[in-house]
């Protein structure tokens, strides 16, 4: 929006400034050309910025997650949310998975709703950042001082995978983030 805001108020400066001096006949070649390649600076500067702002980027808070011990994640507005990994094994068929669970804490008496996406990095890229169809939107309602905790077979908002502990060679959770999210009485 913001570039387009830009882009809308360089375009109309740029053409008040021709139509001017075409009025008082002092338009010259060098003179549009100096306007063009301002034009285009300030335009390739905003493109960069934007790039450089991408959701798709690493973000910042590092995790360790091959802990199974509880890491606080963040406290937000009357609810702790925490996370560690688990082994989640089938025997049978020579399954040996690690997942991400979450645990959720309001910390208040009221009841509280929560919302929020949830962003995983496999390898060091976000893959679900720009889901359009909202499968990694979330919801959770928790009573006044309720906890809630996943485990191998929660749903996702509760509990997502991050590695095959018996191959090495296949794709993994790198990072992971609960992107948006809200707090709201219930």
């Amino acid at each position: 929006m913001l570039i387009i805001i830009i882009f809308v108020h360089l375009s109309t400066n740029i053409n008040l400034y021709i139509n001017y001096n075409i009025m008082k006949k002092k338009v010259t070649f060098n003179s549009i050309m100096k306007f063009a390649i301002a034009f285009l600076v300030v335009m390739m500067s905003i493109s960069v910025l934007a790039s450089n702002n991408s959701k798709n980027e690493f973000p910042d808070n590092k995790k360790d997650l091959n802990s199974s011990e509880w890491q606080l994640y963040q406290e937000n507005t009357g609810v702790q949310i925490y996370y560690k990994s688990v082994e989640c094994n089938d025997e049978q068929n020579g399954i040996h998975q690690q997942y991400i669970v979450l645990k959720f804490v309001n910390t208040t008496y009221i009841n509280l709703k929560l919302a929020w996406n949830t962003h995983l990095w496999i390898d060091g890229k976000c893959r679900t950042c720009k889901d359009t169809f909202g499968e990694y939107d979330f919801e959770l309602y928790l009573k006044g001082g309720e906890s809630i905790e996943g485990n191998c077979n929660s749903s996702k908002e509760l509990a997502f995978f991050s590695k095959f502990l018996n191959y090495t060679d296949k794709s993994e959770l790198t990072n992971f983030e609960l992107a948006e999210f809200f707090v709201s009485p219930q």
